[in-house]
C-alpha cells in the first residue's frame, strides 16, 4: 500500500465509489460477498488498492495544509517541484491559541495585551518523494487540508520583501 487502509466508517461513506470500483473491476455483488468469506486476503487487497486509489485522488488535488498548535501556526502550499511553508509563532505569554477558532482580529488583540510578539518562520523543501506522498505524510501528523490557502496567503502577505 502506499498510503493507508480506508477504515470501515470511511469504506461505508464511499460506499457508491466502491461499488463503481468493483464493477469497473466486474466483479458482481454476488462474487463480493461470496469472496468476503471465502478469499478475505483477496477481499484485503481490494479494499487496499481502492483505499490507494481514493487517496490518490483526494491528494492531487490538495494545494495547500494547515498544522495547528497553540502557540504556532504551519501553512504549506505544494507546488510542483517544492513545498512552502510559512509559520507564524508566539513568542511570550499570550491567550492566543491556534488550536481555537479565535477571529484574527481577537489573537491581535489577545497579543497586544500582553507581552507576546510574533515572528514569522519560512521555509521551503525539494520533495524527496513524489508531491502526493509528501502531503500525505504531513497529514499523518496532523496538517489538514485548507481549501483555498487563505491562510499562507495571508501570511505571505506579511513576508518581508
Amino acid at each position: 500500500m502506499k498510503y493507508r487502509r480506508l477504515t470501515n466508517d470511511e469504506l461505508k461513506e464511499l460506499e457508491p465509489e466502491f461499488v463503481r470500483f468493483l464493477s469497473l473491476l466486474s466483479i458482481p455483488a454476488e462474487d463480493w460477498e461470496r469472496m468476503k468469506t471465502q478469499d478475505p486476503d483477496r477481499v484485503e487487497l481490494l479494499i487496499e488498492d481502492f483505499s490507494d486509489a481514493i487517496y490518490a485522488k483526494i491528494l492531487r488535488d490538495v494545494k495547500y495544509l494547515e498544522h495547528r498548535s497553540p502557540k504556532e501556526l504551519r501553512t504549506f502550499f505544494f507546488a510542483a517541484e517544492k513545498a512552502f511553508m510559512l509559520a507564524i509563532q508566539v513568542d511570550g505569554r499570550s491567550e492566543v491559541d491556534f488550536t481555537k477558532d479565535q477571529k484574527p482580529e481577537e489573537m491581535l488583540r489577545l497579543i497586544q495585551q500582553s507581552s507576546a510578539s510574533l515572528r514569522l518562520h519560512q521555509a521551503e523543501k525539494t520533495y524527496k518523494e513524489d508531491r502526493e506522498t509528501e502531503i500525505f505524510r504531513f497529514m499523518q501528523i496532523g496538517a489538514l487540508i485548507s481549501r483555498d490557502g487563505a491562510l499562507y496567503n495571508l501570511l505571505s502577505e506579511l513576508r518581508p520583501s
